[in-house]
């Protein structure tokens, strides 16, 4: 009889155990919910890649900026000075033609290029719509 009634309290502890497991299971999943709200929030405080948007988004601003320059007027300016030790001369006494004087040891040179877009093709539609493309 000391078998049954172990067997017995045995039974009613698990049952009891089993219980308190289920009432546990219960009140984590209830609090194991979240609302999207919560979600969305969670997401943005513990991932860091959320908080860079705002500075992704900077950057995207900034390279489109850059291909609307494409259609700003552009100028240009070079410049060049250069001397030579020795230059070459030609002794030649033409008859009907002035002599030819050597050239001097030192040049200059100066260049300015301006330029404007007129026509692009739609090159810089596409160049925003591929940066747009990539950044979303």
């Amino acid at each position: 009889m000391y078998t049954v009634k172990l067997l017995y309290s045995n039974h009613s502890s698990m049952k009891r155990c089993l219980i308190s497991f289920l009432l546990a299971f219960i009140v984590l999943q209830l609090k194991a919910q979240l609302s999207l709200d919560s979600c969305l929030y969670l997401a943005k405080t513990y991932f860091p890649a959320i908080q860079q948007i705002a500075i992704y988004d900077k950057i995207l601003s900034e390279q489109l900026s850059n291909v609307n320059r494409n259609w700003i007027p552009a100028i240009q300016g070079t410049a060049q000075a250069t001397y030579q030790s020795d230059v070459t001369s030609l002794n030649l006494n033409l008859p009907g033609f002035p002599a030819i004087t050597p050239p001097p040891k030192d040049q200059y040179k100066f260049f300015i290029d301006a330029s404007q877009l007129i026509y692009d093709g739609g090159s810089n539609v596409s160049q925003k719509n591929i940066l747009r493309s990539i950044n979303s």
